[in-house]
């Protein structure tokens, strides 16, 4: 963990061009626990968020708040993008959801979770409730769905827990964002 002070890149919420980031203060990469608190900074509760400085690694798009993302370059871990809608994929944070609905720019520096409270986005699959295993959705790139607790193979059970990304908080309809807790396996 770095002494990185929040203060020099900016709060969460925001983006920052990458370039002045990496050139001027050298923080990509870092690593700064911060208070759960709302985009308003009402405090959540006690829990903290461990949440990476990256950037949006993607060609043109941009990441959406509470996405799934992937390293663009294994264990880089500078450059992010959406992972892909495919059982097992390893995920490495989530889009911070205090990011304005139009999300990150191509080529922005921002901060992503990486583990503690955060919103996921449920796939189109089903509705979900409170306190299920969460895992990388097949179906829909940069979502979740609640793991399949009676999978129909082995190997599609050791997919399932390879993209565990952690539980849900509380119940979310088909399509919807919900608060859950990141914890990632690696």
């Amino acid at each position: 963990m770095s002494g990185l002070d929040v203060n020099a890149v900016g709060p969460r919420g925001d983006y920052y061009d990458a370039t002045r980031v990496a050139q001027a203060l050298g923080l990509e990469r870092s690593f700064q626990n911060m208070t759960d608190a709302t985009p308003d900074a009402t405090l959540r509760d006690a829990r903290m968020v461990k949440m990476q400085l990256v950037v949006n690694g993607e060609a043109s798009a941009a990441l959406l708040p509470n996405q799934l993302v992937t390293y663009k370059t294994l264990l880089s871990g500078e450059k992010v993008v959406k992972a892909a809608a495919t059982v097992g994929t390893l995920i490495h944070g989530v889009v911070d959801s205090h990011l304005p609905a139009a999300g990150v720019p191509a080529g922005s520096a921002f901060w992503m979770t990486r583990e503690g409270p955060t919103k996921f986005i449920n796939d189109a699959a089903a509705a979900l409730t409170e306190f299920l295993p969460l895992s990388v959705s097949p179906s829909v790139a940069g979502s979740v769905r609640a793991t399949d607790l009676t999978p129909s193979s082995d190997a599609d059970g050791m997919d399932q827990q390879v993209g565990r990304v952690g539980q849900a908080e509380a119940a979310a309809d088909a399509s919807a964002t919900f608060w859950g807790y990141l914890k990632l396996a690696q």
